[in-house]
């Protein structure tokens, strides 16, 4: 994923009003202003000093009988205190709020779930030393080296086991991702690009054996807010079946075109990766979805060409309406969905799925229709 920063933000500036805590206004967090040796597994776990962070997992999923899903689970950190002053059983260091949702492609459903809570009464929380983040019996842990990811509500519930077929991929420029032109509008970027896994999922009453997941994690940290003239941003997280994956973002100005802070990585089979420029590729929608629920047009059908590695795919939802809408905790709408990707690179055909976030959207600004 990229970063949520219009969801944190919105919740941070709330905060206040929905918990009584004062020192949310003026608190002191450090800021991400060069990059830093990140320390795995240390660094998968949670950064307090910091303002925000979000561990965010995206996936395909498959039956015994070939059906297919896609599944989205984040956890967000808010930070309220920098320091970790639970004198008392009130105290509150930081908010936490997750999302969920499961995409069923054969019958053509998009259902979503929705958390918030704080860390006091052990409610929510997070490891300083691992991957560990929780909100009640929603959870991603990292045990030995597997990550166990949990969620259940009333219409659908996850439980997956997953492993890693690559190694950790810093983002940006070793992990520092610059999002905008002052100093501090930057995070730390790290993400597992090909976990590998299986479990069960449940949809209403029916509970589905996955045997082939794969999924996407990425985990971003920040203490900025969104760089003034940023409109929203298009998120791309592509995995091929041939074990390449790409990561395109672009932020969007107020005209709805890319700024020159949107990037990408290439990873490949192997697990070297090649960092991308915004001069580097190009996105270009060819349809719209509109909203019943928020009358928010989407783009919905893309091409992305980066021409100097010969890449150019096409990215098709396979649920027209997987519209988040989130009046519980970060009070927002976005587009969060799987896809599925065909097209060619250097010359050879190639297959695989996507996720895809869209955020910023109003029926007024969509462009290149």
């Amino acid at each position: 994923m990229w970063i949520k920063l219009l969801i944190i933000f919105t919740v941070y500036m709330n905060a206040p009003l929905s918990y009584g805590v004062d020192s949310i206004i003026h608190p002191k967090f450090k800021e991400v202003l060069d990059s830093k040796e990140l320390n795995f597994p240390k660094d998968h776990g949670s950064h307090p000093e910091f303002k925000t962070e979000w561990w965010y997992f995206t996936g395909h999923l498959q039956n015994n009988f070939a059906k297919k899903f896609g599944f989205e689970l984040t956890f967000f950190r808010v930070g309220v205190n920098t320091q970790n002053s639970m004198r008392s059983k009130w105290a509150v260091q930081s908010i936490y709020l997750a999302h969920f949702a499961i995409t069923d492609d054969e019958n053509d459903s998009f259902n979503h779930a929705e958390k918030i809570s704080r860390d006091n009464f052990s409610k929510a929380g997070s490891s300083l030393s691992t991957l560990d983040v929780w909100i009640d019996d929603w959870s991603a842990k990292l045990k030995d080296n597997t990550i166990l990811l949990s969620a259940n509500s009333e219409d659908i519930s996850i439980s997956l086991n997953l492993t890693p077929f690559k190694n950790v991929v810093l983002q940006g420029r070793d992990g520092f991702s610059q999002k905008g032109p002052k100093i501090g509008q930057a995070s730390y970027y790290s993400s597992f690009t090909n976990l590998k896994g299986s479990g069960t999922i449940r949809i209403k009453n029916t509970i589905h054996q996955i045997s082939k997941a794969k999924v996407w994690m990425d985990h971003e940290v920040t203490s900025s807010d969104i760089a003034y003239g940023i409109e929203g941003w298009d998120w791309f997280a592509i995995q091929l079946d041939d074990d390449s994956e790409l990561m395109i973002y672009q932020l969007r100005d107020k005209q709805n075109n890319p700024t020159k802070y949107s990037s990408g990585t290439i990873i490949y089979p192997d697990g070297q990766t090649k960092r991308l420029n915004n001069s580097d590729f190009k996105i270009t929608p060819h349809s719209t979805w509109k909203s019943k629920t928020t009358n928010i047009n989407y783009p919905h059908e893309w091409t992305i060409i980066v021409p100097k590695d010969e890449i150019e795919l096409v990215i098709v939802p396979t649920v027209k309406n997987q519209e988040m809408t989130t009046s519980k905790s970060t009070r927002n709408s976005y587009w969060e969905g799987r896809s599925t990707v065909t097209g060619r690179v250097k010359g050879k055909e190639k297959t695989g799925n996507a996720y895809v976030e869209l955020v910023g959207y109003e029926e007024k600004n969509i462009s290149g229709q």
